[in-house]
């Protein structure tokens, strides 16, 4: 019969595309293109695309064609329904894009699948099945997912024996007893019915009679999707048992042959299970992602996937470091997403309190599902620091323009601006008054915190004078003098009223003059030539004792001086030619003057041949850090045998030896002197002056924030170098393989489990100095609390007893004691693990509230109490 079925059908449906195709195209207005992609693995179709908040999957599986299954995105533009998701097909994916294709009809020449095969009821076999299957394990209490289910065998096919079939199979337990075994969950709403091309259609031309038509769309003037008939968006879900693993399979498959397309789209992220998720949002965004005393509240929005038909409890701890009820509005410590919702949130409201406090935390850590899974949402609290301003100072102009400005501090940026006299609305603006003027500047922030300032700009006038027309000799220094303002610019770059200059050459210097407004004039330095002077000396040298004959040449007078000081040259120091008989190897520096006061000058020296040689030394070192080790080595040349040394080191210490070590304990800079003593009494000594510089170590210090013992659920540690004696290096190692070299790191620490880390900090000088100090970080654990508000003593297996958990608990000192709202104690235990059945005396008590007193201590032994309301129901 399929086989007569599609000789007829086949030319009438392409007639149909052929001649209706155009019309379709210029009726309906065009819609976006649907993007499809077979380029992922079927891993990442489940992981990637189909897979919400709640579950989390393993296994995943597929059989059938790869061009049976694949992704789409911009669905959002066309008749689908869905932004994005997943497709699983009987032909090639890529043909349900109707800009691609105008009719999905692919044999792809795969098998079919049995468990399809149940659902046909007909006799008849599957073909070109694709099935995507994988393990997944909820969260909560449901699973579901959206689907939408598309055929080109609607609607010429409708109600006949053969069909192509889909269906979504779960197996796993069933917690209303019993298991579920390949149970098909794409049923119609509230039945037990399969969504199929016979269960859901409009008859063989759209036209009736109804079959469940109200999920029904006659999809054949789409422009988007090539499918002549769908069904409108449906929900697949099912009860299950949280925390345990189940297994889905979802397969589509044709039946009799392989033509005639069918497809099932599935949402993207729609697969998931009803556990809790956190998000945070801001009152005022544009002041950031902290909360701002009087600016930026906190909304703290803990959300199910879906309306809850029950009221939903959500129980958390508090922490931080900021203060409930201080440093914010108090937020209880629990909310409840009443009935018919999906969502309820906390405000943290930071209170104006005038208190200059930094950054403060507000920690909610609260249970997201009922398998025990954890989640964490941090918020700062920030201070609303008032707005300073530091501004252009007052100014004045002679003519032209200034550029007046303002930088803000405090506040919360962004800053608006504004100028007075319509100045402009930018921190820096250019005015060109026309007379003095007050400019008002006005600030505000993202909070509508105002601050102002002004600056006053003058209009003014000046002058200046830079002295008399001068000469100089070369090689001289003229001092030249600017009046006539309050500050001065040259054109050598100076910007002093009075300047030294030594040009080589005739020069005019210009100067600007500043005062109430800029002026400017020159002078002119005359430079004239130095005379050439010559020196000389006959003989060259001389044993001690003997004359040496000094002559100068080149100018009208002389001047001469010698170095060292030789006393034969008193009362010759004026003549060209004075004659000397000096006791050392002696410089002599003859200054020569011509007629216009120019001087020029000129060396000689004249050697001296001792009777005993001169001392002289080095050493292996001239500077170190502090304590220094030095070995000097004597130098000394023509030194008697036999002859004595004496070393002073300048330090308090001596020593005889010819090579000796010298230890410098402390910082500063040290005179050595070597004293040679010859055998025949000649005395020879040297004096090497700050020869050797011992420079400090420094201290290596620190300070750490907000202390060295902080907790896993924040192991966050600011390092803060507190060290003197000018280091410029630091190397800091944290004890856990890591390293850092900036002055003040900031290192987070695993917090996998708690640990004492050993810290270290090496400091170095300018000088290669260095120092270290050692400390220890403690990574501590956290705890807390669980009381439960409520328990259902009778005897279903469900909440039966009642207790509190927790973690972090020394579990050795441990009360929990239960009291009527008399003060009647009805129960006590010691042992964390046991809970009250609900009996007193034997005989179970009556429904109503209790109260329920526990002391405990946390794991550091921190004695701990607290008492709770609960209900007693029955």
């Amino acid at each position: 019969m399929r086989i007569i079925h599609s000789l007829f059908f086949k030319p009438f449906r392409s007639l149909r595309l052929t001649f209706l195709g155009l019309a379709i195209l210029l009726s309906y207005p065009s819609l976006a293109q649907l993007n499809i992609s077979t380029a992922m693995t079927p891993t990442q179709l489940v992981q990637n695309v189909l897979v919400g908040t709640g579950v989390t999957v393993s296994g995943v599986t597929y059989t059938g064609s790869i061009n049976g299954r694949g992704s789409f995105t911009n669905g959002n533009t066309t008749t689908l329904g869905f932004s994005d998701g997943l497709i699983l097909a009987t032909g090639n994916v890529t043909d349900i894009d109707q800009a691609a294709s105008a009719f999905a009809s692919t044999d792809l020449a795969m098998p079919g699948d049995v468990d399809l095969e149940t659902l046909i009821g007909s006799g008849n076999s599957s073909h070109d099945a694709s099935v995507l299957a994988f393990n997944f394990i909820p969260l909560a209490d449901t699973i579901k997912f959206r689907y939408k289910f598309g055929s080109e065998e609607y609607p010429e096919f409708s109600n006949s024996s053969f069909n192509d079939v889909f269906g979504f199979f779960l197996t796993g337990p069933n917690p209303l007893g019993g298991a579920y075994t390949n149970k098909n969950i794409a049923l119609l709403p509230g039945t037990t019915t399969p969504v199929s091309i016979n269960n859901v259609n409009n008859g063989l031309s759209n036209t009736g009679p109804c079959v469940n038509c109200a999920y029904y769309i006659d999809n054949a003037s789409s422009g988007t999707i090539v499918y002549d008939g769908t069904t409108k968006i449906l929900t697949a879900w099912a009860l299950v048992v949280p925390c345990v693993q189940y297994h889905i399979k979802l397969a589509i498959a044709d039946v009799g042959d392989g033509i005639y397309d069918s497809g099932v789209f599935l949402e993207g992220n729609s697969f998931s299970s009803n556990a809790v998720t956190i998000s945070t949002y801001y009152t005022t965004p544009q002041a950031g992602t902290d909360a701002v005393e009087g600016c930026n509240d906190a909304i703290i929005s803990f959300k199910l996937p879906a309306v809850t038909p029950n009221p939903f409890p959500i129980n958390y701890s508090i922490h931080g470091t900021a203060t409930n009820g201080v440093d914010y509005t108090t937020i209880p410590a629990g909310v409840t997403i009443p009935a018919g919702q999906d969502s309820v949130t906390v405000t943290i409201h930071p209170i104006v309190d005038g208190l200059t406090e930094g950054t403060e935390t507000v920690m909610l850590i609260f249970q997201t599902s009922i398998c025990g899974g954890y989640d964490t949402v941090s918020v700062n609290i920030i201070d609303n620091i008032p707005i300073s301003l530091t501004t252009s100072n007052d100014t004045t102009l002679c003519g032209g323009s200034a550029t007046i400005c303002t930088t803000p501090a405090g506040g919360i940026q962004p800053y608006s601006y504004n100028w007075s006299s319509g100045a402009g609305t930018t921190n820096c603006v250019t005015v060109s008054p026309g007379n003095t003027t007050t400019y008002t500047i006005s600030v505000t922030d993202i909070c509508n915190t105002l601050a102002t300032d002004n600056v006053i700009v003058y209009i003014g006038s000046g002058s200046a004078n830079a002295g008399n027309d001068t000469s100089m000799c070369l090689g001289e220094q003229m001092t030249l003098a600017a009046t006539g303002g309050t500050g001065y610019l040259w054109s050598t770059g100076a910007t002093t009223g009075i300047i030294s200059v030594s040009p080589t050459v005739t020069t005019t210097y210009y100067v600007t003059v500043y005062g109430t407004c800029n002026a400017y004039d020159s002078v002119v330095v005359t430079v004239n030539p130095s005379p050439t002077v010559s020196a000389s000396v006959n003989p060259l040298s001389i044993y001690m004792g003997d004359q040496a004959y000094l002559s100068a040449t080149g100018a009208a007078s002389f001047s001469w001086v010698s170095l060292p000081p030789d006393p034969t040259l008193s009362g010759q120091s004026n003549m060209a030619n004075p004659v000397v008989s000096p006791p050392v190897t002696t410089i002599y520096l003859v200054t020569g003057t011509d007629p216009n006061g120019c001087q020029g000058n000129d060396t000689v020296t004249l050697i001296v041949i001792p009777i005993f040689p001169m001392p002289d030394f080095t050493s292996n070192i001239q500077s170190g850090c502090e304590p220094l080790l030095v070995q000097f080595y004597d130098q000394s040349t023509k030194v008697a045998p036999g002859a004595d040394y004496f070393w002073d080191f300048g330090n308090g210490t001596t020593s005889t030896a010819q090579n000796p070590v010298a230890y410098f304990a402390d910082r500063g800079k040290y005179d050595i002197t070597l004293t040679i003593t010859n055998p025949g009494g000649y005395v020879g000594s040297m004096t090497a002056s700050q020869y050797i510089e011992v420079y400090p170590n420094p201290i290596a210090r620190y300070i750490v924030s907000p202390s060295n013992d902080v907790s896993i659920f924040d192991p966050t540690v600011n390092f803060f170098d507190q060290s003197v004696g000018n280091p410029i290096h630091w190397y800091w190692t944290f004890g856990d393989s890591y390293y850092d070299t900036v002055q003040n790191p900031q290192h987070i620490y695993p917090n996998e489990d708690t640990a004492t880390y050993p810290v270290m900090l090496i400091v170095t000088t300018v000088h290669g100095c260095t120092d270290t100090t050692q400390f220890n970080v403690i990574v501590h654990p956290e705890w807390a609390l669980y009381i439960p508000s409520a328990f259902t003593p009778n005897k279903d297996g469900k909440n039966d007893f009642y207790f509190v958990t927790g973690f972090g608990i020394y579990d050795k000192d441990f009360e929990m004691t239960i009291y009527n709202r008399w003060g009647q104690m009805l129960y006590k235990s010691d042992d964390i693990t046991k809970g009250w059945d609900g009996k007193f005396d034997g005989q179970y008590a009556l429904p109503g509230t209790y109260i329920v007193k526990v002391y405990y201590r946390d794991f550091l032994q921190r004695k701990k109490e607290a008492q709770k309301a609960f209900t007693l129901i029955r």
